[in-house]
C-alpha cells in the first residue's frame, strides 16, 4: 500500500528517468555508445608524429661532419575529415535511436504499464473503500 501511494505521488517522467538512473542494462548501453563515439572521433585524427636524427660521421672530418633531422606527419586530404565527421555524427545518432528504441523503450513501456496498474489498483481501493 506505501508502494503504490508513493508511486501515485511520482509522475510516469520521474520514474522512468529512475529508472534510466538506475538500470544497470540502460548504462551499459550508454557507456558502449560512449566509448564508440570515442572511437570514432579517435579514427578521425592525424597520423602519428615521427622524429628521427642522423648524424654522419666522415673520416677526413674528426668528428661529426653533418646531421640530419626528419620530422614528419603523415595526413589526408582535408576533405575527408569532413566526411567521416559527418559519418561519425550519423552514427552517434543511430547508437542513439537504437538505444532510445530498444532497452530503454521497453523499460518505458513497462514502467507505464507499471504506472496504470498502480493507478487502477488506487481507484478500486477508494471504489471499495480499501
Amino acid at each position: 500500500m506505501l508502494i503504490a501511494a508513493t508511486a501515485g505521488a511520482q509522475t510516469v517522467e520521474d520514474v522512468l528517468r529512475s529508472v534510466e538512473m538506475n538500470n544497470l542494462e540502460l548504462k551499459a548501453l550508454l557507456k558502449g555508445n560512449e566509448a564508440s563515439s570515442l572511437e570514432l572521433k579517435q579514427q578521425n585524427s592525424l597520423d602519428d608524429l615521427s622524429v628521427e636524427y642522423s648524424p654522419f660521421f666522415n673520416a677526413n672530418v674528426s668528428g661529426m661532419a653533418s646531421s640530419e633531422l626528419v620530422v614528419t606527419q603523415g595526413f589526408d586530404f582535408p576533405t575527408l575529415y569532413g566526411a567521416r565527421r559527418k559519418a561519425n555524427r550519423l552514427q552517434g545518432e543511430v547508437k542513439e535511436m537504437e538505444y532510445l528504441t530498444g532497452p530503454a523503450r521497453r523499460t518505458a513501456q513497462e514502467c507505464r504499464r507499471a504506472d496504470g496498474h498502480v493507478h487502477r489498483e488506487i481507484r478500486q481501493r477508494r471504489r471499495y473503500g480499501a
